[in-house]
């Protein structure tokens, strides 16, 4: 039973080595951008950069704090709607590794018949049949609200996650989809999936800074590692021929 426990240590490792590498993107790209502004205090003259294809040209200290603020703003979006996705991501792939270990929990699922004809041998056959059956089960579960993963998680993986800590996720989760597919213009959607953790109003304008961020990274990581080191534990003391 324990030789799936190191094949979870290793995906949250991957997902936290993920989370790690994106704040330090955005950490050291805003480093960049501060020290590229403060040319002028070390007597040095400002870069002129003109693009070969577009033929644009940035030149002297006002172009670039404007470039600067524009390309500041779009990695803090770009950075938080990242961080967010990568709760979704870790959880569908522990689902994975979890369900590919233990088939036999999956509903039915029938195989398609371009699987059939691809086919070679029984055994591919059945490996592509299993294959099909996860994958949908992950679709179908991940296709779910977030405080829907996290209850799946508690009840069969033995998450221990509190509930405010989940709700500020949902929230979290709900802010990202605002930027993702809104632009940052909070609409109706945005309070339905929040629900009494929202903290915007309709027509508000979703914009993150530093702390936000910063809060996400931790909470992100929070997550990650609790359920990562819960699965783990269960499946290291599980003895019986099913985790559920």
């Amino acid at each position: 039973m324990s030789d799936i426990a190191p094949a979870i240590r290793e995906c949250s490792q991957s997902a936290i080595a993920a989370v790690t590498r994106l704040h330090d993107d955005y950490v050291q790209t805003n480093r960049l951008w501060q020290e590229l502004l403060q040319r002028g205090r070390y007597g040095l003259p400002p870069l002129i950069v003109q693009n070969a294809k577009t033929g644009t040209k940035v030149a002297g200290s006002k172009q670039w704090a404007e470039v600067a603020r524009l390309s500041q703003l779009r990695i803090r979006i770009r950075t938080f709607k990242e961080l967010a996705s990568q709760v979704e991501l870790f959880i569908a792939a522990l689902l994975k590794l979890w369900l590919l270990r233990f088939p036999e929990i999956v509903e039915e699922k029938s195989i398609t018949l371009a699987a059939i004809l691809e086919s070679n041998d029984l055994a591919e056959l059945k490996s592509q049949a299993i294959s099909q059956a996860v994958d949908a089960a992950i679709l179908s579960r991940m296709m779910n609200k977030p405080s829907k993963w996290f209850s799946y998680l508690k009840q069969h993986l033995g998450a221990t996650l509190s509930e405010d800590e989940t709700a500020v996720f949902v929230e979290q989760k709900a802010s990202r989809d605002v930027l993702e597919h809104h632009d940052g213009v909070v609409d109706a959607s945005y309070l339905e999936k929040a629900g009494q953790a929202a903290k915007y109003a309709v027509g508000d304008l979703i914009e993150p800074d530093d702390q936000t961020i910063d809060g996400l990274y931790d909470l992100v990581l929070g997550l990650i590692s609790r359920v990562a080191a819960d699965a783990e534990r269960k499946f290291s003391t599980t003895a019986s021929g099913t985790p559920i």
